[in-house]
C-alpha cells in the first residue's frame, strides 16, 4: 500500500492523512 511514490509525496506533503502523522510527529 505504501509505495515510493508514495513515501515522496508524504515527505513533500502532498499526502495530508499522512503528513499529519509525519509532519507532527516526525
Amino acid at each position: 500500500m505504501t509505495r515510493p511514490s508514495d513515501l515522496s509525496a508524504v515527505r513533500s506533503g502532498k499526502i495530508g492523512r499522512v503528513k499529519k502523522n509525519d509532519v507532527v510527529e516526525p
